[in-house]
């Protein structure tokens, strides 16, 4: 298993740095949110190298954007699985799906430090699942 933070896994845009304020910490409505760690398996670096350079750009883009921070929370992008061996998370980033587990202690603080482990990634065509070209069942 290969392990990154997001800052070492992608160069943050110039507009994270002045909303963040620090590397550690997203402010805002003057809370402090846990930092999560970013974790990918080598089976889903292997479902990353299937796609293209700039695929793969837009998939990681959208893990940094969307799990960094709360990734435990539902929104339009992200899902909680309910019958699934794959993992318990899915991420939505256009056509293609990550699929992701979160380690957390329930007491968790926002000077903690959790980990986001990206199990599986795929693309949709219609209903049908994806990885690394073959069909899978979700």
């Amino acid at each position: 298993m290969k392990y990154y933070t997001c800052f070492r896994l992608h160069t943050i845009p110039e507009v994270w740095y002045t909303a963040l304020g620090n590397t550690e910490y997203a402010v805002g409505d003057d809370t402090i949110m846990p930092f999560y760690d970013i974790q990918i398996t080598d089976e889903a670096e292997a479902d990353l190298a299937y796609y293209r350079a700039n695929e793969r750009r837009l998939i990681i883009d959208g893990i940094i954007t969307q799990l960094t921070y709360e990734p435990t929370k539902e929104t339009s992008n992200r899902k909680r699985l309910r019958t699934t061996t794959m993992a318990t998370w899915e991420l939505r980033i256009g056509k293609y799906r990550v699929f992701y587990e979160v380690e957390t202690d329930v007491d968790l603080q926002p000077d903690d430090t959790a980990t986001v482990i990206i199990v599986s990634v795929g693309h949709k065509e219609h209903n049908v699942l994806y990885i690394r070209g073959k069909v899978v069942k979700v």
